[in-house]
């Protein structure tokens, strides 16, 4: 029998829509390894196509972004999310959502081990191996075979989408009468001067100085291990090193840490210019110091251990903020079960897609950078004084960066285009353009053999528009998502951490006083935002610098010296700190 082709109609299409809108649809996201290169997307339309063999049917529009890489790896995860995950359905259904290492970290962490993200605490999460595609007009019908079942909290409330807005369902008989759901707190409960959400390095700081300052203090941390993280080397600017210094923390990050001497920029003709931190007036250090992430955090986490009034908890999620009668917020969060935490202050420091700011109804602007960053890694040569070199060879741009171990990252600007069709060649073809592009990289891009050498990032500005909301303050990449440029990002949340312990001292008596924090460093880190915005390397579509607004800082002076206000905080000794 001949099947008859579809009928177009663009009344059809719009017909149909409506009428699947009053359908009610579970909201799944669908993910793709490995971590390095990770991606995930909002769908709503999965459902199980057979139990015998065991398959699951997904349909993603023909142009989608997730599509390519879901072909090349041949394998996906498909995560059902429970009602309280309505901001992770909500970041992947933006044209900006996240890719790379921030997809595994905004999803807690999981992976498969065939290196499939999956959604930490969802309804369900399945891991799949592509079998079948389909054409099906403006997209395409996928088949996975299901290779297993990872978990299952039947438990949950779902995430459901109806009527074009994020619902739920209650697990009841039609027709039975049911009394709904209470909005009074759970019966365990804890109280505490500050907790935390959050145990990047940042919130471990910020725990630390403020136990060290006699405040009891609650960690609340979604990773099981705070231990570990990704192979990541930061620098350590000196102002930053002035505040490990302080904590008597220095000589165990230095042990374990490459010291970076300076800068130096480069271009066709050779040297063009070159600055060291010693010889800025000022600076309290000769050197930054390149440390890797998981041994900043074990430093961080042994201090914390000493520390009688912190209380660290691991594997727990933050499901909702509840108000009080005084305008407050207490947490509602679940471990093995239910809990509820009231605190003074609630710092959120989960992160530039921080679900606790969402919760807090605080809104956001996000500018993102166009040009995917690629970090190549690399083995380094002998060097006296390594510094950080850049590389200006006409429109392309590259950095080397020394960090601990013998070991160097190339960091190379990409085309979104380009990179896409180097994706399906051998990573030396796109070593071989880098080493072209920049001669003097020949030798170090020589070495890269393998796609496992090769991490893709992508950079988000984020700006809350407010740091603080009543008892809720932002800490770090919660307040302010940078580009990785001059390596502020984690050195600006560390500093943070410093100015907001201070003016805790002040708001545990009066909490207008939470606002000095945001009106001291707000505008300092919105003026380096907007630096980073007005740069072409960074993006296709740069925002100029507008006459009248705040000038952006000296580079040189924000990596040597830090922000002028906060300079005597860094220098500050106390016994509280030690």
């Amino acid at each position: 029998m001949s099947v008859p082709p579809p009928m177009r109609s663009p009344d059809l299409g719009r017909q149909l829509r409506a009428a699947m809108r009053g359908v009610p649809a579970p909201v799944a996201l669908v993910t793709v390894g490995p971590p390095t290169r990770a991606c995930a997307m909002t769908v709503n339309s999965v459902v199980s196509a057979s139990l015998d063999p065991a398959l699951l049917m997904l349909s993603v529009h023909a142009d989608a972004r997730v599509k390519p890489h879901l072909f090349a790896e041949g394998r996906f995860g498909v995560s059902f999310l429970a009602a309280e995950q309505r901001w992770l359905s909500e970041t992947f259904a933006s044209a900006r959502r996240p890719t790379g290492p921030d997809v595994v970290r905004l999803l807690g962490g999981r992976c498969t081990t065939a290196g499939v993200p999956l959604v930490d605490g969802a309804l369900s999460t399945i891991e799949c191996r592509l079998v079948a595609d389909y054409p099906a007009g403006d997209h395409r019908v996928l088949l996975g075979e299901v290779i297993q079942v990872l978990r299952d909290s039947a438990d949950r409330t779902p995430l459901v989408f109806h009527r074009s807005t994020y619902t739920t369902v209650a697990a009841t008989e039609v027709g039975r009468r049911t009394t709904g759901r209470s909005i009074a707190m759970s019966g365990r409960s804890e109280t505490t001067d500050v907790c935390v959400v959050g145990g990047g390095p940042a919130g471990l700081l910020f725990a630390l100085l403020a136990a060290r300052r006699g405040r009891s203090v609650l960690l609340l941390e979604k990773r099981a291990d705070l231990g570990g993280g990704p192979p990541l080397s930061p620098f350590l600017h000196p102002p930053t090193l002035q505040v490990f210094e302080r904590a008597g923390l220095l000589d165990r990050l230095a042990a374990g840490g490459q010291r970076i001497t300076g800068v130096s920029e480069h271009g066709p003709d050779g040297v063009t210019s070159a600055w060291k931190y010693g010889e800025v007036p000022g600076c309290a250090f000769p050197y930054a110091l390149s440390v890797p992430l998981a041994h900043l955090s074990r430093t961080l986490l042994d201090a914390l251990s000493a520390e009688p009034r912190v209380t660290v908890r691991t594997g727990v999620t933050v499901r909702e903020l509840v108000p009080d009668d005084s305008g407050s917020y207490a947490i509602r969060a679940e471990d093995d079960s239910e809990f509820d935490v009231t605190a003074g202050f609630i710092v959120a420091s989960d992160g530039k897609f921080s679900a606790l700011r969402k919760m807090a109804g605080i809104e956001s602007d996000v500018f993102e950078f166009d040009r995917p960053l690629l970090q190549f890694l690399a083995p380094r040569g002998e060097e006296p004084a390594p510094r950080m070199r850049v590389y200006r060879y006409g429109e392309n741009s590259a950095w080397t960066m020394p960090i601990a171990g013998d070991e160097q990252v190339v960091l190379w600007l990409a085309d979104e285009d380009e990179l896409a069709r180097h994706r399906e060649a051998d990573v030396r073809e796109l070593a071989d353009k880098v080493a072209a592009a920049i001669p003097d990289l020949t030798w170090v891009m020589d070495r890269i053999t393998g796609w496992d050498q090769v991490t893709e990032v992508r950079h988000q500005v984020v700006q809350p528009h407010a740091w603080h909301r009543e008892n809720v303050v932002l800490l770090g990449d919660s307040a302010h998502g940078v580009h990785s440029l001059g390596g502020q990002g984690l050195n600006m949340s560390l500093q943070d951490a410093v100015l907001l312990a201070e003016v805790l001292d002040e708001a545990a008596r009066d909490r207008g006083r939470l606002g000095e924090y945001e009106a001291v460093r707000k505008p300092f880190v919105e003026s380096f935002q907007r630096l980073q915005m007005s740069l072409p390397a960074l993006s296709s579509r740069p925002r100029a610098l507008v006459s009248g607004d705040d000038p952006p800082p000296s580079l040189v002076d924000v990596m040597a010296l830090g922000q002028e206000e906060l300079r005597p905080l860094f220098a500050r000794r106390s016994t509280a700190d030690r």
